[in-house]
């Protein structure tokens, strides 16, 4: 990608044909290729994206019974989030479970009673005609979690889900011209590029007080004063999750533009690389076709208004 200077003009022509060449190879039937010799200008511009991943931690208490236990005084159940927990090395859609505490509590399976339905006989007594061999015909029996005490010693346990949200921006500086469905690409897309700007922190902090530096804001003012609006928009964290990390990620994507002559002009860009608009580079075959197929219909038609005339002499 760039060095951060513009890059000569031959090779800026020659990277743009690549692309375009590579564009053209994906569906070579309907996109047609484009030569050096229809190239009358080519010059790259240099959008920035601005790329803000927020991962979003989501916590899920589980009990864990351990062996029975004698006390009857329980202490509430844990908060899941009171106690801090070290942010695991991050991955998209990662899952870990981490004990929160070991305390009695009224046994589970058992609802504190100590006793449960049997389950050969469903509470029933009986299996068929005889009485049931394991509940002696009394349809319940001690409870084996908590061995008839009614408590258990359990372990709270804290599944830990984390998941990653990205928003991507387009930043343009002043006269840049890059087309619409190029800006729409690189909204919906994160693209290769020179990277200016890499940040991680629990949390981006938006520019506060006049002449504060540091981070993002160290880039050029309007850049800066776009992200800061970003920033602000409210992130996608999904009901009780927490952010427990952000990146911001800020890239000058290359995209190219070829004057083709008569007014007509392409932009590459993109991987794989886009080309628009697609019409440009049409084969003529394709500009042909809907005429083509008018004409068929006309002549099935015209056809099948004779054989309904002729046939009925």
């Amino acid at each position: 990608m760039s060095n951060g200077h513009s890059p000569k003009p031959e090779t800026t022509l020659e990277t743009a044909l690549a692309w375009a060449q590579a564009w053209h190879l994906e569906e070579p039937a309907s996109r047609r290729s484009l030569t050096a010799s229809e190239v009358r200008d080519a010059r790259v511009l240099f959008p920035i994206q601005v790329r803000i991943e927020t991962w979003v931690e989501r916590r899920i208490l589980r009990v864990v019974p351990l062996a029975s236990s004698t006390e009857r005084t329980f202490e509430p159940e844990p908060e899941r989030w009171s106690v801090d927990l070290p942010v695991p090395e991050l991955s998209d859609h990662l899952v870990r479970t981490d004990a929160l505490a070991e305390r009695p509590r009224g046994c589970p399976a058992c609802a504190k009673s100590g006793i449960r339905r049997c389950d050969l006989c469903d509470g029933d007594g009986r299996r068929g005609l005889d009485l049931c061999e394991l509940c002696e015909g009394a349809g319940e029996r001690r409870c084996e979690v908590c061995e008839g005490s009614g408590a258990v010693v359990a372990r709270f346990d804290v599944e830990r889900h984390f998941r990653r949200h990205v928003r991507l921006r387009v930043h343009e500086d002043e006269g840049h011209e890059v087309g619409p469905h190029a800006l729409l690409y690189l909204v919906d897309h994160a693209a290769e590029g020179e990277v200016i700007h890499d940040q991680t922190a629990p949390r981006i902090e938006r520019y506060v007080g006049k002449g504060a530096g540091g981070g993002y804001r160290d880039v050029p003012t309007r850049l800066a004063g776009s992200i800061d609006e970003w920033l602000g928009e409210p992130p996608e964290v999904p009901e009780e999750g927490r952010i427990v990390s952000q990146r911001l990620v800020l890239s000058r994507v290359p995209v190219y533009v070829l004057e083709l002559g008569r007014g007509r002009s392409v932009q590459v860009y993109g991987s794989p690389p886009r080309l628009s608009p697609e019409s440009a580079l049409r084969p003529a075959w394709l500009a042909w076709l809907p005429g083509i197929v008018v004409a068929a219909l006309l002549v099935l038609v015209a056809a099948g208004f004779y054989y309904l005339m002729t046939s009925g002499r």
